[in-house]
């Protein structure tokens, strides 16, 4: 009888350390199948954000490109010729003058003396270019502007030279800006020296009068057409002043935003050539 009794508690005690091992079990699963779902709901959420970053990421990446590209024909005042490739880059003309003061360069005999408004002549006729002459920009070699007029396709201005000095002179010029008319006086009295000028080289330049058409543009046009909704783009001088901006709105304080600059030459309100950055944000 005692070992009928002992039996019983003995398969009641086995039944009570089965029970209790398959509740741990559920447990631990529970608590697994809580871990896996916590888990893998924040690398959803870590993944959706990461996707988000990328994709505005690419859309910054798109629009600086598209602006630091060369123009496709298009209307800012018809938003349905608005292009997808933005353009604002152009090709500029530019070389170096030199006018040196010595025996080898004067135009007729004698000797060498100082000279005072001696002319220069920059003829585009004799380069085979017809550039637009009110763009040209002249720079002497401590980059002051040189003041310049124009005589059919040739642009002159005036250097005062010492006997044997030569002085260097920087030409930018482009090909289809619209600036007006901002030449001045020239003195043609003297002109007994033959300049150099050098071989053209191209420069490429954010050109005013594509930032002009954009600044008058429907963004919100823009964002539809190149598929970027919210942006916002600005143009800074050498020292980090905004020279002009183009957006969706504002930049948001809080978000995920993305901004990418790229340096570039530009075209001043007056055809000068600065450097700057063109700097994009989405988000």
């Amino acid at each position: 009888m005692k070992m009928i009794v002992l039996d019983m508690r003995l398969e009641k005690s086995k039944k009570g350390a089965i029970q209790l091992d398959y509740i741990i079990a559920l447990g631990l699963f529970i608590l697994m199948l809580s871990f896996m779902i916590n888990y893998m709901t924040n690398f959803v959420t870590v993944s959706k954000e990461s996707l988000e970053v990328v994709s505005l990421r690419s859309k910054a990446s798109t629009l600086i490109k598209t602006l630091a590209d060369y123009e496709t024909t298009w209307n800012s005042s018809d938003v349905s010729s608005y292009p997808e490739n933005i353009g604002l880059k152009t090709k500029a003309y530019w070389f170096f003058v030199l006018v040196d003061n010595t025996e080898e360069n004067l135009k007729t005999g004698g000797n060498v003396t100082s000279l005072t408004n001696e002319l220069v002549r920059i003829n585009f006729t004799l380069m085979n270019m017809s550039p637009d002459l009110f763009s040209a920009v002249i720079y002497d070699s401590s980059r002051n502007l040189v003041t310049y007029d124009t005589d059919g396709n040739t642009i002159i201005f005036n250097v005062d030279l010492d006997i044997n000095e030569s002085k260097w002179f920087e030409v930018f010029i482009d090909d289809d800006s619209n600036f007006t008319d901002n030449t001045g006086t020239v003195s043609t009295a003297l002109d007994n020296i033959t300049e150099t000028i050098y071989p053209v080289r191209y420069l490429d330049i954010i050109q005013y009068r594509k930032i002009e058409k954009l600044n008058s543009s429907n963004a919100a046009s823009f964002a539809s057409k190149t598929g970027i909704d919210r942006f916002f783009i600005e143009l800074l001088d050498s020292a980090g002043n905004q020279v002009f901006n183009f957006s969706t709105g504002d930049i948001p304080e809080r978000a995920d935003v993305i901004a990418l600059e790229k340096a570039v030459a530009y075209q001043n309100s007056t055809a000068g050539i600065e450097k700057g950055k063109l700097k994009v944000y989405t988000w």
